[in-house]
């Protein structure tokens, strides 16, 4: 018996590593090809370009261009919210006089652009920086990155994302909350660019025909 739950404690410790692993790799392999994909796009679209018809090309590179513009918005966007987290955080930590609260709060504004883990990863200094003080203001510090974490996915993150990519706010929460149902942390990073995108691709044909 005990052998028995010693077997599926090892089981599931293995399956969360490699679950837990598989998320990493994609959270590190995706902004890394979004970075070549932008960086070598005119190449991209010369050789993609070879392989349309001429009479398509027009309608093809206007698409291309509309996509560049809703995918470029989207990067700002969540620059925009990322600083906003760091502000917000940073002033939190302030007021609880809480050590280091400005790289604190950049670093939460930076790892809040991965979901889940992001915020997490991000309140870890903070906790331990001000259970060093007292047990009240490790809570509080807590307390301080949930309630950003709230205000930021709540109402921050779907009007920014709305007025930068075009998309109501509803379509935006919606949209993250399908992408990790089904495709889980990855899902809910690619899930609005995804929707941009395809607004985009049956706007440009809708309006061409």
């Amino acid at each position: 018996m005990f052998n028995r739950q010693m077997e599926l404690i090892i089981d599931r410790a293995m399956q969360g590593i490699i679950s837990m692993t598989s998320h990493l790799v994609n959270l590190i392999l995706s902004p890394i090809i979004t970075f070549y994909l932008l960086k070598d796009k005119e190449a991209l679209k010369n050789g993609i370009n070879q392989f349309i018809p001429q009479k398509m090309r027009g309608s093809f590179l206007k698409i291309l261009k509309d996509i560049d513009y809703v995918l470029s918005n989207y990067i700002r966007s969540q620059i925009y919210i990322s600083l906003i987290v760091t502000i917000l955080t940073s002033i939190g930590l302030m007021i609880l006089r809480v050590k280091y609260s400005l790289l604190i709060g950049i670093l939460a504004g930076i790892l809040n652009i991965i979901p889940y883990f992001g915020p997490i990863l991000g309140s870890i200094p903070a906790v331990v920086m001000g259970l060093m003080d007292s047990f009240y203001k490790g809570i509080w510090s807590f307390a301080i990155f949930f309630l950003v974490q709230q205000i930021e996915s709540a109402i921050i993150a779907p009007k920014i994302m709305s007025d930068n990519v075009d998309l109501h706010p509803i379509t935006v929460i919606i949209a993250l909350l399908v992408g990790e149902q089904f495709f889980g942390v990855l899902g809910m990073l690619l899930s609005v660019p995804v929707v941009a995108v395809a607004k985009v691709i049956f706007k440009d044909i809708f309006m061409e025909v």
